[in-house]
């Protein structure tokens, strides 16, 4: 057997030992939260980068996230939060693809800021509606 395993499961049978099965619960949750943890990282990692956005292109991207966000309060108004849900999330998505380049386009770099913060928050209140509170965090998280 290999040294490291065979050191490890010593480890684990010391703990339990120790500890009880409570002991283990501990160590179980500690690893679990390691590996999300780990996760996330990788997450981020993997995230797409925004390219920079020519001026048709942000057009276009603002008309299609006014149309979410107005398609979105409609559905949040019905009470459909899941269609508003996903809605959001659809111009959320498109946003954060893009981003605006160069100091002679601040008013250009502002209104792709405020369309991606209606979104993401308007998600947020959304996901709080379904109780879906990581989401409505990650969201709330994002607009900052």
């Amino acid at each position: 057997t290999d040294p490291s395993v065979h050191k490890e499961l010593l480890h684990y049978r010391e703990n339990f030992q120790a500890g009880g099965e409570a002991r283990m619960e501990d160590m179980e949750k500690q690893l679990q939260a390691i590996q999300k943890a780990r996760l996330l990282d990788e997450e981020k990692k993997r995230e797409l980068k925004p390219a920079p956005v020519d001026i048709h292109t942000l057009k276009e991207l603002l008309e299609y996230a006014q149309q979410c966000k107005l398609e979105g309060n409609e559905k949040f108004q019905e009470g459909l939060y899941e269609e508003a849900l996903f809605i959001y999330s659809q111009g959320d998505e498109a946003m954060r693809r893009w981003k605006v380049e160069g100091k002679h386009l601040k008013n250009e770099h502002k209104w792709l800021t405020d369309n991606h913060l209606a979104c993401l928050k308007n998600k947020s209140q959304a996901a709080l509606r379904l109780e879906l509170f990581e989401t409505a965090l990650s969201a709330a998280d994002a607009a900052l």
